[in-house]
């Protein structure tokens, strides 16, 4: 079990863990750690916390995914845009700081050993529909109400660029970004680019 924590909560759940006989190691660094021990044939799993640096988090995420290793993430809060990606790159799931320490060990530890499949908190099913059997956002946030061409037009307009801007870089004409704004603005009912970015920010799009 690898994980990406705090060396609090690190060490807290690798003293909770070992008690349970399984091994936890703790770093934030290269993916070596992980290759060596998947490759010895070790089950493993990574536990992942984006709130400190989301951008790294996610793009490890997206290397654990396509070195099939697998992985979950533990936070205090979540927002929906991490929960969005999350579901995207095939997490395991997303475990929030409710409970005590034994009770995180005892998911992780049952993860690990395959007694459950995946895990989503309190937290996280409250903004989840499970019905389909793939978890999936509500419709009560901006993943579920938008495209993914509109979702990338919606995050470079809530970093303020101008519709100039985001034609040039994502290839589009100024007419295209235009109607693409038009009918975010619709789908969002909002009516100022200000409170899009706050949405943005809100969500957990963007940084503040």
């Amino acid at each position: 079990m690898l994980s990406e924590l705090s060396p609090f909560l690190g060490d807290a759940l690798s003293q909770c863990l070992t008690a349970d006989g399984i091994e936890t190691t703790t770093h934030s660094g290269s993916l070596d750690a992980e290759i060596q021990l998947a490759s010895s044939g070790c089950r493993i799993i990574a536990i992942l916390d984006p709130v400190h640096d989301r951008h790294a988090t996610f793009e490890r995420a997206k290397q654990l995914t396509e070195l099939e290793i697998p992985y979950a993430f533990l936070t205090q809060d979540i927002k929906p845009a991490w929960l969005s990606w999350a579901i995207q790159l095939g997490a395991t799931g997303w475990i929030t700081l409710d409970g005590n320490v034994e009770e995180i060990g005892s998911i992780i530890s049952q993860l690990l050993t395959g007694r459950i499949k995946q895990f989503w908190s309190t937290k996280a099913r409250l903004m989840l529909d499970l019905s389909n059997g793939k978890p999936q956002l509500t419709e009560d946030y901006v993943a579920s109400k938008l495209t993914a061409l509109q979702l990338e037009v919606f995050l470079h307009l809530a970093e303020g660029k101008t519709v100039k801007k985001v034609a040039e870089e994502m290839g589009l004409t100024v007419k295209a970004v235009d109607s693409h704004k038009y009918r975010i603005m619709q789908r969002l009912m909002l009516h100022d680019r200000v409170y899009l970015s706050r949405l943005a920010i809100r969500e957990g799009w963007i940084d503040a």
